[in-house]
């Protein structure tokens, strides 16, 4: 049994992913997993090897963290996951997010509404995944012949009262409606917060993109954050399976790989239509928030003030569908990405999902799948 040394980044959502990813290719190789969090620095981390003397290391540099010298480690196969590329002096055993990609998924988001402006907002300190994401978002709103504004702040600490001060002047001085990337969710909620000191409504007259999909951010904005979540577990099983590859065949010529994003998760915050039904915008968030905990249709319309018929009617106005599809959709949606781990119990996906039974599941995508072929 192989022995693989993992030395994590601080335990946020991405780090929670990628290190889900890791853990599915070592259950198919049966590796044993050495975790540790970070380390405080290179001396530690040697330390660390010489203490359990791995086959593999993989060095998770998440928050640009754990930025080791390549060599540290010896002759001991190491791949580092999520690093800025330029630190890594040549070094071809990465795997590192393509931040560029995921700011055009962004820009497609924006640009499909067809907004007067677009904007994007950095993190305040220089980070590398920051300005590649910039230039991909700039990038992809100049090929359609607009032009991206970005946030310059002299402040660099986030949350601070000058740093929120410049960005709510900035967001005022922009023509509306625009669209606006955040370089990731955290900053995307400043955003948010400082258009509603400023009174402008969102999605009326600002749609908003974050990246990272974090639910405790995402849900707990006003209004609820749409964001980019990328391959997260990906980019761990990527890590993982560059590394049994290196460990077992010591000739093997590792080359950098990337991920790139997952899925656009669409909220309250970029659902912008010709005419805004605030109570449809309310019944969507609930439905996407509970469709598998047996949200009925009934449930999804409870807060419009008319009758059922004219709810229905007011809902399929605005997103071209009924409630009942809506909820299939989310609970289809959902099945079908947990299904694609194959160490999780059908009967257990089916009622994560709404369903009674992992049968009642597969004749609900069959059918689903034969009326889409139709």
């Amino acid at each position: 049994m192989k022995t693989v040394l993992y030395i994590q980044s601080p335990g946020k959502l991405p780090a929670i992913r990628k290190l889900e990813g890791v853990l599915s290719v070592s259950r198919r190789n049966g590796w044993r997993i050495r975790r540790v969090d970070e380390c405080e620095d290179a001396e530690a981390a040697k330390s660390l090897a010489e203490f359990w003397r791995p086959d593999g290391i993989i060095v998770e540099c998440g928050s640009e963290r754990n930025l080791f010298p390549p060599a540290l480690f010896g002759a001991t196969p190491v791949v580092f996951l999520d690093r800025n590329p330029d630190t890594l002096g040549g070094f071809p055993a990465s795997v590192a997010h393509d931040s560029a990609a995921t700011a055009r998924a962004a820009a497609r988001e924006l640009l499909s509404l067809d907004l007067e402006t677009y904007g994007y907002v950095p993190w305040p300190k220089p980070r590398f995944w920051s300005d590649e994401r910039e230039r991909g978002f700039s990038s992809a709103i100049a090929l359609n012949g607009k032009r991206a504004e970005v946030f310059r702040c002299k402040s660099k600490e986030r949350g601070t009262r000058g740093y929120l001060s410049e960005l709510r002047s900035w967001l005022a001085s922009l023509k509306k409606p625009v669209g606006i990337m955040a370089a990731n969710d955290e900053i995307a909620a400043d955003v948010l917060a400082e258009l509603g000191q400023l009174g402008i409504a969102v999605p009326g007259d600002a749609a908003v993109v974050g990246v990272d999909n974090s639910e405790l951010v995402c849900e707990n904005t006003m209004p609820t954050l749409s964001s980019i979540e990328p391959d997260f577990r990906l980019a761990g099983e990527k890590a993982a399976e560059m590394l049994e590859r290196m460990m077992s065949d010591p000739r093997y010529k590792a080359k950098p790989e990337t991920f790139g994003p997952l899925r656009l998760v669409r909220r309250a915050s970029s659902f912008r239509t010709r005419r805004i039904d605030r109570d449809v915008l309310a019944a969507l968030d609930l439905i996407r928030r509970e469709a598998c905990a047996g949200l009925t249709a009934r449930d999804a319309l409870r807060h419009f003030k008319c009758s059922r018929r004219m709810a229905e009617m007011r809902f399929r106005a605005v997103t071209g569908t009924s409630p009942l599809a809506a909820i299939q959709d989310v609970r289809r949606k959902r099945a079908l990405e947990m299904l694609k781990d194959p160490s999780m119990d059908r009967n257990a996906i089916a009622n994560m999902c709404g369903y009674s039974s992992a049968n009642a599941l597969c004749n609900f995508l069959r059918k689903t799948k034969r009326t889409a072929a139709e």
